[in-house]
């Protein structure tokens, strides 16, 4: 498979996983508040990233990184995840998961059209 290939399937994969996790969003907001449901899913996550890359042998970010890390992690919960649980409760799973696959799609094209003539 050649390397153009495997970027492809791997956009792929990741908007397919990406946009299930908007039906165990949806199922989720039902019983625990949005802004929660999004934070212990963003807890989780951050978790099993961290302890994946211990295991692999990184160190833990200096203090200097954590300071600039903080502000980052919290536009990263608000912006990117927060608010579109919260608007989940406004809008059904399927209109959420094609919402957010447009945001890798947005970047191949972006890639293929405008980055790719410039080369």
């Amino acid at each position: 498979m050649s390397n153009n290939k495997k970027v492809y399937f791997a956009v792929a994969v990741t908007s397919i996983v990406w946009d299930t996790t908007w039906v165990a969003s949806k199922m989720g907001i039902s019983y625990v508040p949005a802004f929660q449901f999004a934070s212990m899913r963003q807890f989780l996550g951050g978790s099993i990233y961290v302890c994946f890359f211990l295991m692999k042998g990184a160190g833990l970010p200096t203090k200097k990184q954590f300071l600039w890390l903080i502000p980052m992690s919290f536009l990263m919960f608000v912006s990117s995840n927060g608010i579109p649980t919260y608007g989940l409760q406004f809008i059904t799973s399927g209109l959420a998961a094609l919402i957010a696959a447009l945001y890798p799609l947005s970047v191949v094209l972006i890639e293929r059209f405008i980055l790719k003539p410039l080369k």
